[in-house]
C-alpha cells in the first residue's frame, strides 16, 4: 500500500522518557513524544487542542497526572482581548521610547521575568536520546530524520541613638502653634475642567454671532488595541517595525545568520547556556525546521522580526493553523530588557490574530503555550483576558478563573466537572482497528497487527493520546 506524502501527517513514535524540567530544574517531566516527519496543519491543531506542542519537528505531550511540573494549554479568545492596565503602560512606555528614545541602553543586571514570553521551558528542554538519532534510523521517503546582603546594627547603638533624639527632641524650641483653616467657600462655584470652560466659551461666543450651536462633545471611545500600538506620532526618533517571514525560500536564507547571532546573545545572557551549547544547528533544529504544511500559504511556520531602525532586537516564532495563531518561542536583545519585550510582542501577536480574522475567518484565538501554575514566571499568561485552559482529561476548554482555585489545591487538577466528557477524547474499537501503522516502509491498519503483542499497547495508548479526530487521519511509524 503507498502513501501519498504530498497532504500527509507522518509521526513517528517516540516512548515516553523522564528528563530535566526547564521549569523546577528536577529531572522528573514526563512526557510522550512523536517525531513528525511531515504534519499537515489541520493535524496540528488537532493535536494542541489535545495538549501536544512541538520543539522542531519534536510533538511532545505532558503526562499530567506524573510529571512534576503539569502543564496546561492556554489560549486567548483574541476577538474579546481587552489590555489591562498594565499591559497598556507597556504599550505606552514603548511608544514613548519611540518618540522621545530616553530609555537607558544597556540591560539592567537581572531580567524581569514578565519579559520572558518564551518560558515554556524548551530553551532547557532536554530531547530523549532516542529522539535524536530517529533522524537518522527513519527514512519514509521525505528527509532524515532569576541576595540582597542583611545589614545588622546591634541593640546598644539603636538605644543610645533612640536617647539622643529624646533630649535632642526636649531642648528644642516649642513648634509654632498653626492655625486652623477655615476650608473652602462654599458661595464660590465649583471648579471645572479647562476643556469644559473653553468649550462654554466658545459657545458663548457663537450665540452672540447669531451662529448655530456646535454638536455636543461625544464620551472619548475605548481605544482598540490596534489604535493603542500604533499611537505614536510623525516626529519619532525610532521607527518599528515587524516583518513576517515565512520559513522557506531565500527571504529566510537572507536572514539566517543575523537571527542566530541575536539567538545566542539571548541564549547566554538570558538563560546562561555555554556559548559552545548555541550552534547554528542547534538554532535551526530548534526554531527553523518545522513539519507544517498546507496548501494555504496563510497556515504554516513564521518568523516576526522586530526592526528597530535598522536593527533586529527581537524575533517571535509562530504557526499560523485554522483556527489560531499559536506561539512558539520568543527571543530578544537583552540590551533593550527595559522596553518588556515579552509582553509587547506577546500584545503584538494576539492584534496580529485579530487582523488575520479579517482574512480568515476561522482563526480566532492566541495559543501562549502552556500554563504552569506551579510555575510563578509563568503565570502572566492567564493576564490575558479572556483566556481558557484545556481540561487534561475531556479535553474540553475552561475559563480560567475557573480554574485557579482548583490549581491552588492541587497542582494537577481535572478542570471540568464529573461526569463532562469530549467526545474527541471517545475512541471506539473499531475506529481504533483502522489507525494506519507504518513497519518496514509497509502500511498496515492496526487490526492487521493483534497479534504483535510488543505493538498493541502503544496502539490503545496512541489511541487515548490523539483522539479518534487524528487516528483518522495520521500514519504512525514504528
Amino acid at each position: 500500500m503507498s502513501v501519498d506524502t504530498s497532504n500527509v501527517s507522518i509521526l513517528h513514535w517516540v516512548s515516553s522518557d523522564k528528563h530535566k524540567c526547564g521549569y523546577c530544574g528536577a529531572k522528573n517531566s514526563i512526557t510522550n513524544g512523536l517525531w513528525a516527519e511531515c504534519l499537515t496543519v489541520e493535524d496540528y491543531q488537532n493535536m494542541i487542542d489535545r495538549g501536544w506542542r512541538r520543539s522542531g519537528k519534536y510533538c511532545y505531550k505532558p503526562i499530567m497526572h506524573e510529571t512534576c511540573c503539569p502543564q496546561y494549554t492556554i489560549r486567548c479568545a483574541a476577538l474579546n482581548f481587552k489590555p489591562s492596565k498594565s499591559q497598556k503602560k507597556v504599550l505606552k512606555k514603548f511608544n514613548k521610547y519611540l518618540r522621545e528614545g530616553n530609555s537607558p541602553t544597556s540591560a539592567p543586571e537581572t531580567i524581569n521575568s514578565d519579559t520572558i514570553a518564551d518560558c515554556d521551558g524548551m530553551q532547557d528542554f532536554v530531547m530523549p536520546q532516542c529522539v535524536k538519532e530517529i533522524g537518522n534510523q527513519i527514512k519514509l521517503g521525505i528527509s532524515s530524520i532569576l541576595t540582597n546582603s542583611a545589614v545588622e546594627s546591634s541593640l546598644s547603638q539603636s538605644t543610645s541613638l533612640v536617647n539622643n533624639l529624646t533630649k535632642s527632641n526636649s531642648t528644642a524650641s516649642p513648634k509654632k502653634e498653626v492655625k486652623k483653616g477655615v476650608g473652602a467657600d462654599v458661595s464660590l462655584p465649583k471648579c471645572q475642567k479647562a476643556k469644559y470652560l473653553r468649550q462654554k466659551r466658545r459657545e458663548a461666543k457663537l450665540l452672540q454671532a447669531g451662529q448655530p450651536q456646535p454638536t455636543p462633545v461625544q464620551q472619548n471611545k475605548e481605544k482598540s488595541l490596534t489604535d493603542l500600538i500604533n499611537e505614536q506620532s510623525m516626529d519619532n526618533l525610532h521607527n518599528i517595525q515587524v516583518k513576517l517571514i515565512q520559513l522557506e525560500g531565500a527571504e529566510w536564507k537572507q536572514y539566517r545568520k543575523i537571527e542566530f547571532e541575536l539567538y545566542r546573545k539571548y541564549q547566554v545572557c538570558v538563560h546562561k547556556d555555554p556559548p559552545e551549547k548555541c550552534t547554528q544547528k542547534s538554532f535551526e533544529n530548534f526554531l527553523a525546521d518545522s513539519p507544517l504544511q498546507s496548501s494555504n500559504k496563510t497556515f504554516g511556520s513564521f518568523h516576526q522580526q522586530y526592526w528597530l531602525d535598522d536593527k533586529l532586537i527581537a524575533v517571535g516564532v509562530i504557526d499560523i493553523l485554522p483556527r489560531c495563531v499559536s506561539s512558539v518561542y520568543f527571543f530578544y536583545d537583552p540590551d533593550y530588557n527595559h522596553l518588556t519585550l515579552g509582553t509587547y510582542s506577546a500584545l503584538r501577536e494576539v492584534e496580529f490574530t485579530q487582523r488575520l480574522h479579517l482574512k480568515q475567518p476561522s482563526i480566532e484565538y492566541y495559543y501562549m503555550g502552556f500554563y504552569i501554575h506551579t510555575c510563578i514566571k509563568m503565570r502572566y499568561k492567564g493576564k490575558f483576558f479572556p483566556s481558557d485552559l484545556l481540561c487534561p482529561e475531556t479535553y474540553a476548554w475552561t475559563p480560567i478563573d475557573q480554574c485557579l482555585p482548583l490549581l491552588e489545591v492541587s497542582k494537577y487538577s481535572r478542570l471540568q466537572k464529573p461526569g463532562v466528557r469530549d467526545d474527541n477524547n471517545c475512541l471506539p474499537g473499531p475506529l481504533l482497528d483502522e489507525m494506519k501503522i507504518v513497519i518496514d516502509y509497509t502500511v498496515y491498519k492496526a487490526r492487521q497487527l493483534r497479534d504483535k503483542r510488543d505493538l498493541g499497547e502503544s496502539i490503545k495508548l496512541l489511541g487515548e493520546l490523539l483522539g479518534k479526530k487524528l487516528i483518522a487521519s495520521v500514519y504512525i511509524a514504528f
